[in-house]
């Protein structure tokens, strides 16, 4: 007789995700590390351009994170029993200093960052209204989003961070504020506080711990929502991508209005010049 194989074990959610996403992960990852430095000194002046990117990424975040504020003071006799479960699960995924949302509201407000602008609030209404429905029909979706979301920050966020602290205090609003907090690259700098974590790992027990509790519940997902979780994490990554072409769009209008305000400006001058040697002449 042959050997009886047992089956490969089925991956795990987030394996899964990661491998869907591999391709239009990579596309996104490369659209944003070629602008961080449009936005920062050389190429930049001041903060305008880094704030206007952080209010369309936070708003995901503060999205995410309101619908498990939402999903926390749900009685739970309102969901069926499996529901209820995923639910459950969900909560335990909110590790204790994982949330983003006062942090980057404190940046927002630090920046002088207003709403997102018109061009992405197309992409932005897309992964809102995602969201709103994973919090009535389908929770388990939300996983995709905390996943994609909160791993980015792990992952990236201290390559981000120190470009960020390479601008200096001259660069941030309100540099006298930064008198008596020592070195610039302090975790806790106004403008990019999401970017760190409390406590001496600097959120690498947070991750883990994350990614622990994520394992433990999987077993919880059908197939069917495992399809419908992986699919959730590409059209993220397809909206993001959108995201990011709709705010090189702006910034180029932006430009060009600075570019012709410029120019009427000079040729203002040029006319009250003229004006004035005529008069003077006659």
């Amino acid at each position: 007789m042959g050997d009886i194989r047992e089956p490969a074990p089925k991956p795990s959610i987030s394996t899964e995700i990661n491998t869907s996403t591999r391709v239009i992960h990579a596309e996104l990852n490369k659209l944003i590390t070629a602008r961080i430095p449009l936005a920062l000194p050389q190429c930049a002046k001041d903060t305008s351009l880094y704030a206007l990117g952080l209010s369309v990424f936070a708003r995901i975040y503060i999205d995410i994170e309101e619908a498990l504020d939402e999903l926390a003071q749900e009685h739970p006799l309102e969901r069926r029993d499996h529901s209820r479960a995923v639910v459950r699960w969900l909560m335990t995924l909110r590790t204790h200093g994982l949330a983003r949302k006062s942090r980057l509201q404190n940046d927002l407000r630090s920046l002088g960052a207003k709403v997102p602008p018109a061009r992405t609030q197309v992409a932005l209404g897309a992964i809102s209204d995602n969201i709103d429905n994973c919090l009535r029909h389908k929770p388990h979706v939300l996983i995709a989003y905390m996943w994609v979301m909160y791993m980015a920050i792990f992952s990236g966020g201290r390559h981000l961070r120190k470009e960020l602290s390479r601008a200096g205090p001259g660069f941030w609003p309100s540099p006298k504020s930064f008198a008596s907090m020592g070195s610039f690259s302090d975790l806790s700098r106004p403008g990019y506080t999401f970017l760190s974590f409390d406590g001496k790992s600097d959120g690498e027990d947070i991750k883990a711990d994350f990614k622990t509790r994520l394992t433990e519940g999987d077993a919880l997902l059908s197939e069917d929502e495992r399809r419908e979780a992986v699919e959730a994490a590409d059209e993220l990554f397809r909206l993001c991508v959108d995201i990011v072409t709709a705010l090189d769009e702006e910034v180029r209008e932006r430009a060009e209005v600075k570019r012709n305000w410029l120019q009427g400006v000079g040729w203002l001058g040029a006319a009250i010049v003229g004006i004035y040697l005529a008069l003077s002449l006659w």
